[in-house]
């Protein structure tokens, strides 16, 4: 739980859609873990956190994506079948790197 940051949470949750945001080390993991706590309702609970960090090669991006849905990639492009996957549900995935 955050203290003191009902502000920043607010506006995160309004900018999320139309931004990206700033340079590393300011707080922005701990800022969008609880902004997908407090979105979780509206998402009926599928709010999904993937860590990029380990990751070496741009091309595994979706494999880790589906991984964390718990989705079995099964093609040769795992990209264009996840986003088949994920159109039609209503859920919040956040990348971090």
């Amino acid at each position: 739980m955050m203290i003191g940051r009902e502000a920043v949470l607010s506006e995160v949750s309004h900018r999320l859609r139309e931004e990206r945001f700033g340079p590393g080390s300011i707080g922005k993991t701990t800022v969008a873990l609880a902004v997908g706590r407090a979105a979780a309702e509206e998402f009926s609970g599928q709010v999904h956190f993937v860590d990029l960090g380990s990751l070496t090669d741009p091309h595994h991006v979706a494999e880790a994506v589906a991984t964390s849905l718990r989705f079995a990639a099964n093609s040769k492009d795992p990209s264009l079948e996840l986003v088949d996957r994920v159109r039609s549900l209503k859920l919040l995935i956040i990348l971090d790197s």
